[in-house]
C-alpha cells in the first residue's frame, strides 16, 4: 500500500508541475525542455526530502498506518536519501546544461557566475553549487560509510544532524515554495523530538546489574548484562519522585543512557 501510494503521488505532482504548473508550451513557450526537466527533478529531489524527513520519527505513526517499525524506516530513510542526492545532481547538471546552452548566458561560468539577467534573486545557485559539491560528499557519502556509522558513530551522527541544518536552510532559501513540502516533516520530528526529551528526562533507578554471560570467557568476546530498573517520575502531590516499572510489550527495548560513563551515548536494553 505505501509503494502504491508513494508512486502516485510522484505520478500526480509530476503532471502537474510539468502540465499545470506554467510548464505547458501554450502557457509559456519560452521555457526550453533542458529547464523544465531541471525544475521537475528539483521538485522531485524536494519530494524525496520530504519523505526521508518523515522516516526521521520514532512515533507510531508509521507503524499504525503502514506496519512499518521504527528500524525499518531506517532503510526508507537512506533509499529516499539516496534519491534526493541523485535528483540533486541530476537537477545540478542540468541547470548548468541550460544556463551554458542559452544565449543569455555565453560567459556564464558555473560555480563563479550568478544569472542576474535569469532572476534578481537568483543568487542562491552559487550557495547550493558549493553545498552539492563540497558538504554532500563530505557528509553524506563518505560520512555513512559503514565504518565511519558503527566505529565513529557519534561522529556520524552529529554531523548528519549539522548537515541537515545547511541542506534545508539552504533548500528553504533556494526553493520559495519548499517550506510547503518540509515543514510538516519538520514538526512531526520536533514533536518526536520533544516526546524524546521528556522521556529521556525521567530518573532511572537501577536496582540491580549483572553480567550473566561474560566476554572473556567465550572466543567471540559477546557479553550480556541483565539491568533490574525502574523509572521514576516527579510526583507534584507527594514532593517527591515516584518510582515504578515501566509497561511494555513484547520484543519492545528501551535505550539508557549512564551519565556517569557518558552524557551522550545511549544504549539499548532489550526488555524481558
Amino acid at each position: 500500500i505505501f509503494w502504491i501510494l508513494w508512486i502516485v503521488m510522484m505520478a500526480l505532482i509530476g503532471h502537474y508541475f510539468i502540465k499545470i504548473h506554467l510548464y505547458d508550451d501554450a502557457v509559456d513557450p519560452r521555457k526550453e525542455t533542458k529547464e523544465v526537466w531541471a525544475r521537475y527533478i528539483g521538485i522531485m529531489g524536494i519530494q524525496f526530502m520530504t519523505m526521508f524527513l518523515f522516516c526521521t520519527t520514532r512515533i507510531r505513526l508509521w507503524n499504525d498506518c503502514f506496519m512499518i517499525s521504527m528500524e525499518h524506516l531506517v532503510a526508507y530513510h537512506r533509499f529516499f536519501g539516496v534519491l534526493f542526492i541523485l535528483a540533486g545532481y541530476i537537477h545540478l547538471v542540468l541547470w548548468i546544461s541550460f544556463l551554458n546552452d542559452s544565449g543569455e548566458y555565453e560567459n556564464y561560468l558555473p560555480f563563479a557566475t550568478v544569472p542576474w539577467t535569469y532572476h534578481a534573486d537568483n543568487f542562491t545557485p552559487i550557495v547550493m553549487y558549493y553545498v552539492m559539491i563540497i558538504m554532500v560528499p563530505i557528509v553524506y557519502v563518505m560520512g555513512t560509510f559503514y565504518l565511519i556509522r558503527r566505529k565513529y558513530f557519534e561522529l556520524f551522527y552529529y554531523t548528519h544532524l549539522f548537515g541537515g541544518l545547511i541542506m534545508i536552510g539552504a533548500i528553504l532559501w533556494h526553493a520559495s515554495q519548499a517550506w510547503r513540502y518540509i515543514i510538516p516533516p519538520l514538526s512531526l520530528y520536533t514533536l518526536d523530538r520533544m516526546i524524546r526529551l521528556a522521556n529521556s528526562s525521567r530518573i532511572c533507578k537501577i536496582n540491580k546489574l549483572s553480567i550473566s554471560v561474560d566476554g572473556s570467557e567465550n572466543d567471540n568476546r559477546i557479553e550480556i548484562s541483565k539491568l533490574s530498573f525502574s523509572v521514576g517520575s516527579y510526583n507534584m502531590r507527594y514532593g517527591e519522585s515516584i518510582f515504578k516499572n515501566i509497561n511494555y510489550k513484547m520484543g519492545q527495548y528501551v535505550f539508557i543512557n549512564i551519565s556517569n560513563i557518558s552524557l551522550y551515548q545511549w544504549h539499548p536494553f532489550t526488555i524481558s
